[in-house]
């Protein structure tokens, strides 16, 4: 015969849920929800890499009282690198030089100087 299993609340879930993800440094580099019903924990939001939801699951799976974790957290992709609209000094839009023909002369056959 198994013993019975210890009840915990789901608030109490949610506050030490929520503990071991600022103690894994959670809290400052991703926006994180944490809901729990009947031990049931779900986690979604946003966060800057896969390692931190490898992290953040493993520490919701240590919390006593969880059941089951429901992932619907996200990774955001990687900040494109952009360019001002107008390089300074170049006269090139979004960092894209102008069309210009094989000889390096503009599109516009006007020669360069």
């Amino acid at each position: 015969m198994q013993p019975a299993k210890h009840y915990v609340a789901d608030k109490a879930i949610i506050q030490k849920v929520s503990q071991r993800l600022s103690r894994a440094g959670m809290s400052t580099t991703c926006q994180l929800t944490v809901l729990c019903q009947h031990g049931d924990v779900t986690l979604s939001g946003t966060l800057q890499f896969e390692h931190q939801r490898r992290a953040a699951l493993a520490a919701t799976r240590a919390v006593e009282g969880v059941h089951r974790v429901v992932d619907q957290m996200r990774v955001l992709p990687p900040p494109n690198v952009r360019f001002p609209n107008k390089l300074a000094g170049k006269g090139e839009e979004n960092g894209s030089p102008k069309p210009s023909d094989r000889n390096g002369a503009p599109a516009s056959g006007i020669p360069q100087s």
